[in-house]
């Protein structure tokens, strides 16, 4: 794996113990439907099978989306320890799961998405509202895909445009250039 630092929104963040939080590239030679326009990054923490595994996790579950509407796109997978310090920093509510740059076309995920502990999944689900065994991921992946593919800042409609991705529909983005930039693609 090749040694990046994450977008530019991220180089100058750092960790708790004060370090630049860099990432590692994971390159896939897999036949599945995710484009090669979507690159997929871990923390230089993880360990190399638990990036793979959480990545492949993450695949298995974007592959159910119309990722190709995203062009070039990013996910970025932070350690859990990481990942509220990063949240807080960058302004955010430290126990969301998910947050995007749409400027950088990158999607930052906190690796409790795939590992959870027991603390954080009652968390997750308390924010959420869910009903236990609902798959986070899904929600998480779909919200950040609504600001993304419609070019949305607003959280209310991202979560909108993420529950017409679950029920297998693409998003009727209010937003006009967004909907001009997709349907050019």
């Amino acid at each position: 794996m090749k040694l990046t630092a994450l977008f530019a929104f991220l180089l100058t963040v750092s960790t708790a113990q004060s370090q630049e939080l860099k990432f590692h590239r994971v390159e896939f030679s897999t036949g599945d439907s995710i484009q090669s326009a979507i690159h997929f990054f871990c923390s230089q923490d993880y360990e190399r099978e638990d990036c793979l595994k959480d990545i492949a996790a993450l695949r298995r579950a974007l592959a159910h989306y119309p990722t190709q509407l995203l062009g070039q796109w990013s996910f970025y997978l932070v350690m859990a320890q990481d990942w509220k310090p990063l949240v807080k920093l960058q302004g955010g509510e430290p126990v969301i799961p998910a947050f995007s740059s749409l400027r950088n076309r990158a999607t930052a995920l906190d690796r409790s998405l795939f590992t959870p502990t027991a603390e954080r999944s009652a968390e997750l689900i308390r924010w959420y509202r869910l009903p236990i065994g609902q798959p986070l991921i899904d929600l998480a992946i779909t919200h950040e895909m609504g600001h993304a593919l419609c070019q949305e800042k607003n959280e209310r409609l991202a979560n909108e445009y993420g529950k017409d991705l679950r029920e297998g529909k693409i998003p009727q983005c209010r937003n006009a250039a967004a909907l001009h930039a997709r349907a050019s693609k």
